[in-house]
């Protein structure tokens, strides 16, 4: 326990106290003196609302496609080609470091075909496509094309990877999709 002179404060609030009222919450808890922190009694919810497809697309449509989505904690991308991928709100999203330090979010698919770009979180320091090979570098530009003669006068800046609007506030990061 630490004492006054070593006690951590965080945005005016005394970690030391905030623990101390989580355990004692914890123990009125168990021993059945509250039933939750939250409401009177129990709450009891039909399970089917947890696989309801009309539920579902609902969420979709009215929360994860208007509201910002944590995704990841900006720790877990500490080195450039670190990723996250996060496909809770249906469009797939790739998180990425980027070369300069930059984080980046994009849509997890290859604007060649649409294939998934990443099945992985390994870091690296090029994304490269399963399906025909195009690769981007970690700011999402289109870096390489196998057999780029068939693609003679495209412009590669206009089929860089489709960013998602990323916001990082106290390490948190999140997405809107």
């Amino acid at each position: 326990m630490a004492s006054d002179a070593e006690s951590k404060v965080f945005d005016g609030i005394d970690l030391d106290d905030e623990w101390r009222g989580m355990q004692r919450r914890i123990v009125e808890l168990i021993r059945g003196e509250v039933k939750s922190d939250l409401a009177e009694d129990r709450l009891e919810l039909d399970p089917r609302i947890y696989t309801d497809p009309q539920r579902l697309e609902a969420e979709r449509s009215r929360i994860f496609a208007v509201e910002p989505m944590l995704v990841a904690l900006s720790g877990e991308l500490a080195k450039p080609g670190d990723r996250v991928l996060f496909d809770g709100a249906g469009a797939p999203i790739l998180v990425i470091r980027g070369e300069d330090g930059v984080l980046r979010a994009f849509l997890n698919m290859c604007t060649h075909r649409g294939t998934r770009l990443v099945a992985n979180c390994d870091s690296s320091k090029r994304l490269v496509c399963p399906f025909h090979g195009w690769t981007f570098d970690l700011a999402g530009r289109l870096a390489g094309m196998p057999m780029a003669h068939a693609f003679a006068g495209m412009d590669k800046r206009a089929r860089g990877l489709v960013p998602v609007p990323l916001a990082a506030w106290r390490g948190m990061l999140s997405v809107v999709a």
